[in-house]
């Protein structure tokens, strides 16, 4: 019989035109989560400087918080 290792980490990518006021809806968006009391990383994947052009940010939600996942991820690749 095969256990499954049980993972909570939920991603989110908003892809939106750079000049829409996106920026501001995605930090709200990352901080609501965040007042939630959930562990959140939040980043431009990137940004654009011009208006018009595409923008992505990416939201990380995971109940281990951000620098345990980094390490998960870092001793996965080392091994």
């Amino acid at each position: 019989m095969t256990l499954f290792q049980s993972i909570n980490e939920f991603v989110v990518r908003f892809a939106n035109t750079n000049g829409t006021g996106s920026a501001s809806a995605n930090n709200m968006f990352a901080k609501a989560i965040m007042r939630m009391g959930l562990p959140v990383s939040a980043k431009n994947i990137f940004p654009s400087n011009i208006q018009g052009m595409p923008t992505w940010f990416e939201v990380r939600i995971s109940e281990k918080g951000f620098w345990d996942v980094v390490m998960a991820h870092l001793n996965w690749w080392l091994r």
